[in-house]
């Protein structure tokens, strides 16, 4: 099967509308290898014990990005934004071309200005090679965060490449457990408007990826649906594999 290319800079055009396109968020370099057999699009890396935006040491970081060699695009995730402090720097490894940031606990913050901050020093760390993530959380409520709403349009100003919703909380419920689907098509046509990729993720599955793909989003993320049992299982490619011929042979237009 010829690999997918998504442009991770925010040029048009390489994700065509009505394709759907499937991240894989993994752990380790072993990890990595499994998604790419099964068929993942782009690889993720987080530490999934950590949180929804669980951050990976530096060295599975680089691993990962060696394992993966320019096979697909890489992202990574850095944790939540409010325990970053003040005057962080990016320990940034080549061939990562996004990363993710969570806003919990700064929905009654300014945190539109701090997003705009983290986003600069992405930049500054990387030397222009990687952007950041608009991250909104679907229980953002209970996260203290931003309304997806809100940081959707944030991102639609600044022009983010991507927008993504997840959830905080990983043991209440699936995304949409706090946002229906008729929700996720509106943000996703309000998203596609303005040239933002969206990304659902949150517990998500096979049982999902007809609603998602019906609902127009760009890229479906998952962890636990590609692992051998919960999310901190490990990642298997023919969990992936079933993924990925689902998304490619069902729900992906032409």
């Amino acid at each position: 099967m010829k690999r997918s290319q998504v442009d991770l800079a925010g040029q048009p055009g390489l994700v065509e509308e009505g394709s759907l396109r499937l991240l894989v968020s993994v752990r380790s370099a072993v990890e990595a290898v499994e998604a790419l057999e099964g068929g993942a699009d782009i690889i993720d890396i987080k530490e999934p014990g950590e949180g929804s935006l669980g951050e990976a040491p530096a060295a599975a970081r680089q691993a990962v990005v060696e394992a993966v060699d320019g096979q697909a695009p890489v992202s990574a995730a850095l944790g939540e934004l409010r325990l970053r402090g003040q005057g962080w720097q990016l320990e940034h490894q080549p061939g990562i071309a996004l990363y993710k940031l969570g806003l919990s606990g700064l929905g009654e913050t300014d945190w539109s200005e701090l997003l705009d901050q983290a986003r600069a020093l992405v930049s500054e760390g990387s030397q222009g090679e990687a952007d950041l993530v608009a991250v909104a959380y679907a229980d953002w409520q209970a996260a203290g965060s931003p309304e997806p709403g809100a940081v959707l349009e944030h991102a639609l100003d600044r022009k983010f490449p991507f927008f993504l919703v997840d959830t905080y909380d990983k043991q209440a419920g699936d995304l949409s457990t706090f946002m229906d689907w008729g929700m996720v098509a509106v943000l996703a046509e309000r998203a596609r408007s303005g040239g933002v990729r969206f990304v659902a993720a949150g517990k998500l599955g096979a049982a999902q990826l007809g609603v998602a793909a019906a609902a127009g989003v760009d890229v479906i993320a998952v962890r636990g649906a590609a692992t051998t049992g919960e999310r901190t299982a490990r990642v298997d490619r023919r969990a992936v594999d079933e993924l990925s011929r689902l998304i490619h042979e069902e729900f992906t237009a032409g």
